[in-house]
């Protein structure tokens, strides 16, 4: 694509990252472009092609250092990260390498009592919020099974 030249693979900065203690946990929020004009998958639409997958131009990676290599010093701030961006696992395991010293005086249960309930609230919210986006998104998918979009 025009628009992407000089601009390294996905793929390199993976490995590049790699090389350097990163590890890649999530690919978030593709954006996917058809060739021709037409509605998204999987809706299906009139034109020439009513219906196709298109291809990925653009993703954000999240990477993360890999646990065996975080510094006393960053236990806490990797901790809070994958947190925020939902990567409980994560910050479990990076939990259970620290002793309480590292934890900034806090005692290595309580953190993972912090973490469990947090992960249980957020996971909570993610399952509503998926449940809504899938009743409001119903109609429109049925609407464009049975008569197509314009």
């Amino acid at each position: 694509m025009a628009q992407r030249c000089e601009q390294p693979l996905a793929s390199d900065v993976i490995e590049w990252l790699s090389e350097r203690s990163f590890r890649l946990m999530e690919i978030r929020d593709p954006i996917a472009w058809r060739t021709e004009a037409g509605p998204p998958h999987p809706f299906v639409g009139r034109g020439p092609v009513p219906y196709s997958r298109a291809r990925i131009v653009q993703a954000d990676m999240v990477l993360l250092r890999d646990q065996e290599t975080i510094r006393d010093e960053d236990v806490l701030q990797s901790i809070a990260i994958s947190s925020a961006l939902g990567l409980f696992d994560y910050a479990r395991a990076v939990t259970l390498r620290a002793d309480r010293e590292v934890l900034g005086g806090w005692e290595q249960g309580r953190v993972l009592s912090l973490l469990a309930e947090a992960s249980r609230r957020c996971g909570r919210m993610q399952s509503m919020r998926s449940a809504a986006l899938a009743v409001r998104g119903l109609f429109p998918l049925v609407r464009s099974a049975w008569r197509g979009i314009p």
